[in-house]
């Protein structure tokens, strides 16, 4: 499955491009990005050397993911415009490629029944106490998790069929403190809404997106006949 992003339908459709890297768990630096989210970002966001202005990643549309595989990691990452592999550090990765996407924006339509995958960071505000006017975003698990992602799934213009998944998924730090604990969610879907569908892959959902959050990932289904 290969993640896909999409403009809204009131935009032009712009060159998009996914890239998908082979990344050696040994490498000494894959292994500190992998301990420390703000590295990992850092790293991804060499790949664009053009960056600039407050936002950046939103900017250029970059989003990414982790993709554990039997003999290695792959990693995903989608932009407006082509990643400079060239500026990966040497070994980095050990086997990349990138296409346009822009074929695949032409399936995007209403009743079109897809598979999904996203890691994504379920979350709510809270108060801190009964007494205290104080909040605070919290991580979700479990049910809690689940229900998130109806709601954001409904939003995002995807009606979600039975039998989906939830994992947890390998948890992100800043540093030594533990920031993000996304979830791994699977399954299929019918589409319900052009619009919502492009505002989802075109911008990912959910929080800690710098951080290999949000990224959507969509293709066609086939649903087996009984």
């Amino acid at each position: 499955m290969t993640a896909t992003t999409v403009l809204p339908a009131t935009a032009a459709v712009t060159s998009l491009h996914l890239t998908r890297l082979q990344l050696d768990p040994a490498h000494p630096l894959v292994q500190k990005d992998l301990r420390n989210g703000r590295e990992m970002h850092r790293t991804v966001m060499s790949l664009f050397p053009q960056a600039n202005g407050d936002t950046p990643r939103s900017d250029l549309g970059v989003l990414f993911r982790i993709e554990p595989q039997r003999h290695g990691l792959i990693m995903l990452v989608q932009s407006f415009i082509p990643a400079h592999l060239d500026a990966l550090p040497v070994g980095y990765s050990t086997a990349a490629d990138q296409r346009s996407l822009a074929p695949v924006l032409e399936w995007i339509q209403p009743g079109l029944p897809v598979r999904y995958r996203i890691v994504a960071h379920p979350t709510a505000v809270r108060g801190t106490g009964a007494t205290d006017t104080r909040s605070r975003r919290v991580s979700l698990d479990g049910q809690e998790a689940a229900d998130w992602w109806i709601r954001k799934a409904e939003a995002a213009g995807m009606d979600l069929h039975p039998g989906g998944t939830g994992h947890l998924a390998a948890p992100i730090r800043l540093g030594r403190s533990l920031a993000h604990r996304p979830v791994r969610f699977e399954g299929t879907a019918t589409l319900t809404d052009t619009n919502a569908v492009h505002s989802a892959l075109r911008y990912g959902i959910g929080q800690g997106k710098p951080y290999g959050c949000g990224l959507l990932s969509l293709a066609p289904h086939t649903p087996t006949r009984g």
